[in-house]
């Protein structure tokens, strides 16, 4: 059973993992040619069909993108946290916040992760988000790193704080309260 609110809801990709590198290499084993980080990270917050379409083309766009999410359930996730989260994620449940994290990702790629990487600290893990969308849970914060982000905290009526060191758009600028590290976000949350 779902917890109808939770205290802040987090965007995975981007916001707590940096998995560019392992994402552009699960895409080249599919492309049979290299796809670099910085090739995929403009496509990260799209979802999969978004990323595949980008970066391997149109052709095939079924197939490649179950050969790639078939890759991805296999390979071990590599330890991309950016720095601080462990802790951070820590802090937060230890000062008794409710957490959830929700993502474009599949639901068994984000449980995946979760589990690969030891992150416990979640009560409600969304995958197959569809963002930008309405979230089925209240929060008083919305943590993520894009537009797509953004907006899906305006949709679902949640404060948004945007992570400058994420995969945003190129250009992309908000107004809402930001920060550079993940540090500093928990510590304005336990403010």
């Amino acid at each position: 059973m779902m917890p109808a609110a939770v205290d802040i809801i987090f965007d995975l990709d981007g916001t707590l993992v940096d998995s560019a590198t392992h994402i552009a290499a699960i895409l080249s084993d599919v492309a049979g040619r290299e796809i670099k980080a910085s090739d995929a990270r403009q496509y990260l917050t799209l979802g999969g069909e978004q990323l595949v379409s980008a970066l391997l083309g149109d052709a095939n766009l079924d197939q490649n993108l179950a050969r790639f999410r078939e890759i991805y359930v296999a390979a071990p996730t590599p330890d991309c946290l950016y720095p601080g989260v462990r802790e951070g994620l820590d802090r937060l449940r230890d000062a008794g916040r409710t957490m959830a994290l929700c993502s474009n990702k599949p639901q068994i790629l984000c449980e995946k992760t979760v589990a690969d990487l030891g992150l416990d600290q979640f009560a409600v893990v969304l995958g197959s988000a569809g963002k930008p969308c309405v979230i089925p849970l209240t929060a008083a914060l919305y943590v993520g790193d894009s537009k797509v982000d953004q907006h899906t905290a305006a949709l679902s009526g949640i404060p948004f704080v945007f992570v400058t060191y994420g995969y945003a758009e190129p250009g992309f600028t908000t107004d809402v309260i930001s920060f550079d590290n993940f540090p500093e976000i928990v510590d304005h949350i336990l403010q």
